[in-house]
Parts: C-alpha cells; sequence; structure tokens
C-alpha cells in the first residue's frame, strides 16, 4: 500500500515539472532567449522612418576649420557603421553646412582639360558707413578701415560682446557717438577721453585680428 502512494506521488511530481517547463517555453523557439547574447539576425519588416533628402548645419562662432565629417549609418542586421571624411578647409561661420541626398544616376562624367585660369587682381570693395570730421570708417566683408591723420596709441580687445578697442591721439572735445556698422563690424562707438579718443568696434562673434598701416588708413581685418 505504501508503495503504490509513492509511486502515485512520484507521478504527480512527474506532471507538476512537465507543466512548469510547457509554461515557460517560447512562443517561437528561433528567436534568441532574453537575457541571451545571441548573434544579429535580419527582419523584413521595415521601420517606419521618413527618407532623408538634406539638412543644415550650423557652426558655431568660434569656428574656423572644419576638420572632417562622420556620417553614421544603421544597417540591415542592426549594427552601426561610422564613416570619417577629412576635410581640413578653413570655413565662414557664417554659412551653413548644408548635407543633401541626390540622385545621381544621371550624371555623366566627363574629362576635359582644364584651360589655365587668367589671375585677375580683385580689389576690395570698401563702403562707407561712418565719419566725423577727423575719422572715416569703410567696410568690406571682414576688414574695416579706418582713415585719419591721428596717430593709434594702442589696441586691445574685450569679450562679451567681442569688442576691439582703439584708442587715437587728440587734444578734442565731443559727445560720446554711436554708429550701425556692417554686417559683421555691428556698432562703431567713439568716445571722448584726456588726450585721446577711443574708437569700439563691436563684432558678430569671436574672431582673432591684425592691424595693418598704409599711409592715413588703418585696416583692421578679422580671422
Amino acid at each position: 500500500m505504501i508503495k503504490q502512494v509513492n509511486n502515485f506521488r512520484y507521478i504527480l511530481l512527474v506532471f507538476f515539472f512537465l507543466h512548469v517547463i510547457q509554461l515557460q517555453a517560447r512562443e517561437n523557439p528561433f528567436l534568441p532567449a532574453k537575457g541571451i547574447s545571441q548573434p544579429n539576425y535580419t527582419t523584413n519588416t521595415p521601420e517606419k522612418i521618413p527618407p532623408f533628402t538634406h539638412t543644415s548645419i550650423e557652426f558655431s562662432p568660434s569656428a574656423r576649420v572644419l576638420q572632417s565629417i562622420t556620417v553614421t549609418s544603421k544597417n540591415l542586421d542592426g549594427t552601426i557603421t561610422n564613416k570619417t571624411i577629412n576635410i581640413n578647409k578653413t570655413i565662414d561661420w557664417h554659412k551653413h553646412l548644408e548635407l543633401s541626398q541626390e540622385n545621381t544616376k544621371d550624371i555623366k562624367l566627363t574629362n576635359k582639360t582644364k584651360q589655365p585660369e587668367k589671375k585677375v587682381e580683385k580689389k576690395e570693395l570698401f563702403k562707407k558707413v561712418a565719419s566725423l570730421k577727423f575719422i572715416t570708417f569703410y567696410t568690406s566683408k571682414q576688414t574695416i578701415k579706418l582713415t585719419t591723420n591721428d596717430k593709434l596709441l594702442r589696441n586691445f580687445k574685450l569679450i562679451k560682446p567681442d569688442r576691439i578697442i582703439l584708442d587715437f591721439k587728440r587734444d578734442t572735445n565731443f559727445s560720446t557717438k554711436t554708429f550701425k556698422g556692417s554686417e559683421i563690424f555691428k556698432k562703431i562707438t567713439l568716445g571722448n577721453h584726456k588726450n585721446y579718443y577711443r574708437v569700439v568696434l563691436e563684432l558678430d562673434g569671436h574672431y582673432i585680428y591684425s592691424i595693418s598701416n598704409k599711409k592715413n588708413n588703418i585696416f583692421v581685418e578679422l580671422h
């Protein structure tokens, strides 16, 4: 009798474990189990991601050289690929970087002999933006020209906002003057001090500058 009871208990225990195993079985045995590292597998179900056409990237005001571009793409098997293109060219941070994907199927490659380019000296065109009796300001792109007979005593740069300070020798008396400059030289301010006057050139971003003199002209060039 005792032996029959033990056999019955053994059979119940076996059925219980079989039931637990069936509950824990995965519906699709071909998919990787959770928590177990498995090789990547592909799927035929497309992701609902809109097609790429173009994008625009802004540079910081202190950017001067585009060193490289890195493109990160996702493959069919889910892996990630990075492709870096070395550029190392100077840039104008005012202009955006445009990235687009175009259809190149219809582009025909031709090999034409390059004609030697004629060197043409381009004269920098300056536009008058401000003037007093003893000094006149002209701008052209990233250069400002100051025409004056007064001696430049000192120059230095301040930040927040970025400004170039120029002090000229002159014993004069006038109230502070402010002029609208150009897109880069945003504002020109002149203030009177004892035995000299100060010119403040407010900039639209971060630059280093250089100064050159030609006769009665002082050129301040931004880099």
